[in-house]
């Protein structure tokens, strides 16, 4: 085995690796929403509590070994490799600001599994902002596959994650509308 295909391996796991986190923690986010007591709340938070780490480390791993491929495949001049860097840092970008934060403030709402699930922790639990955030890095990262198999010009690249990130938003924006609209109903009987 070649050191490149080597490399191509290390590229590949790192980049499972990162969709498995992201699948697991759109399944903890799921069981969050749905829970009915502090004690599941807690359980899906500590389900949750190592991925930041798993993350970052699967996208440096996917960053350096993609570098290095770039290198070798004298790829650095063609945009798709540009726009995949891009949509990389969005995805870390994403996590930081809109999911960091929200993500600490519940721990800390759930540090006590016996406590009593508050209005204010559950409406911490369902916030739609941490689904969005979780819809739009996988909308990315299949958009950045799509780029790697593809290698389309600049404005391929550029359409291909402006759709990734249109799919990754629309279904929470639909979500939303259905949800209040179910509210709104269940407030007239």
């Amino acid at each position: 085995m070649s050191f490149y295909s080597a490399v191509l391996f290390v590229h590949i796991v790192g980049a499972l690796t990162l969709f498995m986190a992201l699948a697991i923690e759109w399944s903890s986010l799921r069981q969050m929403h749905r829970t009915g007591s502090s004690a599941q709340a807690s359980l899906s938070i500590k389900m949750s509590s190592s991925l930041p780490p798993v993350n970052m480390a699967s996208m440096l791993v996917v960053l350096l070994s993609g570098g290095y491929l770039a290198s070798r495949m004298e790829a650095w001049r063609d945009p798709w490799i540009w726009a995949a860097l891009a949509g990389m840092f969005s995805i870390g970008g994403i996590a930081v600001t809109l999911t960091r934060r929200r993500m600490e403030e519940i721990r800390r709402l759930c540090a006590d599994e016996n406590a009593e699930l508050t209005k204010e922790l559950i409406a911490r639990l369902r916030d739609p902002v941490l689904l969005v955030s979780m819809r739009l890095r996988i909308a990315i990262a299949l958009g950045i596959v799509f780029l790697m198999v593809t290698k389309p010009n600049l404005d391929g690249a550029l359409l291909a994650l402006g759709v990734a990130a249109v799919a990754g938003i629309f279904p929470t924006m639909f979500k939303q509308a259905r949800y209040k609209e179910e509210n709104i109903w269940a407030r007239r009987v």
